[in-house]
């Protein structure tokens, strides 16, 4: 079992429904098979911005989950993360770390089956 089947099976025992996401990130397809629907907005911006209304929406029952590409995807989630930290709004932000890693480890992990892809 890959590493992002198990985090979309974790996410759906804990209730999540939706998963706010920008494309590149590997959570997305396993998000899908696990029956949590992917939403896809145009930009990282919205992206967390909309993951922040749902929780609000929700009163804080469902916490809004958004998975985006690392370096500019969470660059530009910094601004909405800082407002939902100020106005304590639970959020769970996961990033694609795939690219972090050097080739010889990711040859290793694949052989074994493991995909070191996500982190919260």
């Amino acid at each position: 079992m890959k590493s992002t089947t198990m985090i979309a099976e974790i996410l759906k025992r804990e209730g999540t429904d939706h998963i706010f996401c920008f494309p590149v990130n590997p959570l997305i397809d396993a998000a899908a098979e696990a029956g949590i629907r992917p939403i896809m907005p145009c930009t990282e911006r919205t992206v967390i911005g909309m993951a922040d209304g749902y929780t609000r929406v929700s009163n804080g029952r469902r916490i809004g989950v958004c998975a985006v590409q690392n370096g500019p995807g969470i660059e530009n989630t910094f601004g909405g993360i800082a407002q939902a930290y100020y106005k304590e709004i639970p959020e769970n932000i996961v990033e694609d770390v795939t690219n972090k890693l050097s080739p010889d480890l990711r040859e290793v992990l694949n052989e074994f089956n493991i995909s070191y892809r996500c982190r919260f």
